[in-house]
């Protein structure tokens, strides 16, 4: 498929011809951008965050080519990073995409809301996941997002403006035991009160950003049905991915 080559576009470092477990419900293709604005230790896609430039970029063409060409069967795009938001180009792609009939789910870290208000104004996705990554404090979530001095505004605001304007969308948090236990989940799941979906995910020592993460055991499935009975009292559907 032929893209306007005056157009400005995100890097694509990564792409997934076809998940099933990204977009729930969807056979779907995902694609990669780099760069991010956190460093959290328990990330597994480090290297789009630290040394993207060691990455072979892929052309927006081949993707296009592959969802067009096979949409009798592929349901959609995932966009994931790295961050997509703080990518200057992300709102004409998404405009793009559109146009090209197109449609998108978008993954986020929610500090970027002036960004996430505009795309979902303007209805350039149909599904959004955030993370929440810790209680809404800035010392827990500075420690899980890896940055310091974090301004928890930003993320209350992006949780706002999904659960207003978007009808489709999750929340999730990563179980990891260095930052998350029940009781931040009661705390995290309380700040998101409503939420059409919350999913608590397995935490993956394998691979981490952090070294001593990697030596870090994971909860036992029991702990995980626990956290989603307690986040259960607040959102109206809570499941666990990953045991």
């Amino acid at each position: 498929m032929q893209i306007n080559e005056s157009q400005n576009l995100p890097e694509i470092k990564g792409f997934i011809k076809n998940t099933l477990i990204e977009w729930d419900g969807f056979l779907s293709s995902e694609v990669f951008l780099p760069n991010c604005n956190f460093r959290c230790p328990f990330c597994h896609s480090y290297k789009l965050v630290q040394s993207p430039g060691e990455i072979p970029s892929l052309k927006w063409e081949e993707v296009l080519s592959y969802i067009t060409g096979k949409n009798q069967w592929v349901d959609g795009l995932v966009i994931c990073g790295g961050e997509p938001l703080m990518d200057k180009n992300i709102v004409s792609c998404l405009r793009m995409l559109k146009a090209k009939g197109v449609k998108v789910k978008i993954d986020t870290n929610g500090y970027f809301p002036e960004t996430l208000k505009k795309i979902l104004e303007e209805k350039l996705v149909a599904y959004a996941a955030m993370d929440v990554k810790a209680p809404l404090n800035t010392e827990d979530y500075g420690a899980a997002a890896g940055v310091k001095n974090i301004d928890i505004s930003r993320i209350k605001d992006s949780i706002g403006i999904i659960m207003e304007f978007l009808p489709d969308y999750e929340f999730r948090t990563t179980a990891c035991p260095v930052f998350v236990n029940e009781n931040n989940i009661r705390d995290i799941s309380s700040a998101i009160r409503g939420a059409k979906k919350y999913s608590i995910q397995q935490f993956n020592p394998e691979n981490c950003l952090s070294a001593e993460l990697r030596k870090v055991k994971p909860y036992s499935k029991e702990y995980m049905e626990n956290m989603r009975k307690t986040a259960g009292e607040y959102v109206r559907n809570c499941i666990v991915k990953g045991v």
